[in-house]
Order: structure tokens, then C-alpha cells, then sequence
């Protein structure tokens, strides 16, 4: 016995969207799906509570004051990286060093702060200031 939709000849009323027309989320979201808002919302967490870590919470005086500037997330989603800024160059190596000593803690405090199942794992990069104020010039000066 057929149905009354095959008797009647029409399709389903749930057509295939055309290959030209964007979905829904791409249409209303940019592009972004719940999981790259989401992970984007927590490095912004996580950017945060470790300023006020680094920033004076910590009782390690090579780690005192130093500036966060962006936390990425990488690719597999357990892991993020840290671009942490140090006044001078020559401490860099130092900070590296004691943030490396100091990660479980900072982890932990992200935990904290972050109320979710599992906690990322840290990595670091630690880049001069004089990197970001001054950076490579060509020395191409044919306009």
C-alpha cells in the first residue's frame, strides 16, 4: 500500500537546502558555531583570572606584574596558549621558567574560576614588550 504523499506526487514538505544558500547558524551566527563561542567566552575566563593571578596573587616576586596579552585556544580543544608580556628581555627566560614551576597552581586557579568539567592545560610563550612596541621595520623605504 502506498501512502497518500506518493499517490498525491508531491515531495516532502523538508526540502534539501540549495548547495548556494547558507544554514541557519552560518546566516544568523557569522560563521561561528556554539562550540567557537563557547571556547572563545572561556579564553577571555581564563585571560582574566590570570591577570589578577599574575598580578599580584602569587607569592613569587619574578612573576609579579606581568600582562597577559592573549589566550588562544589550540587545536584539539584541551589545550590553550598564554602570550604573557615581561618588561624586560632578558627575564624572559626567568619568567619562562617560573610560569613552567607555577602551572599547576595557575591551573588550578582556573579551575576555580572556570566551573567546568575539565580544566585546560597551559602553555606558554613569554615575549618582551620591546618585541611588541617595536617590531621588525623593512628597511625598505621606497615609497
Amino acid at each position: 500500500m502506498t501512502s497518500k504523499r506518493n499517490r498525491r506526487k508531491r515531495g516532502s514538505r523538508h526540502q534539501v537546502p540549495s548547495e548556494h544558500a547558507p544554514d541557519l547558524q552560518t546566516l544568523f551566527f557569522g560563521g561561528q558555531t556554539d562550540t567557537d563561542i563557547k571556547t572563545l567566552q572561556m579564553c577571555r575566563q581564563v585571560q582574566r583570572r590570570l591577570d589578577i593571578a599574575l598580578g599580584g596573587e602569587l607569592h613569587d616576586p619574578v612573576l609579579q606584574g606581568l600582562w597577559v596579552n592573549a589566550v588562544r585556544p589550540e587545536p584539539g580543544g584541551r589545550s590553550l596558549l598564554v602570550q604573557v608580556i615581561v618588561d624586560e628581555a632578558e627575564r624572559a627566560a626567568q619568567v619562562r621558567t617560573h610560569l613552567d614551576a607555577a602551572r599547576g597552581l595557575l591551573r588550578s586557579e582556573i579551575a576555580g574560576a572556570l566551573h567546568r568539567k575539565r580544566t585546560p592545560h597551559l602553555h606558554f610563550i613569554v615575549t618582551p614588550a620591546a618585541v611588541l612596541l617595536h617590531p621588525e621595520e623593512d628597511d625598505d623605504d621606497s615609497y
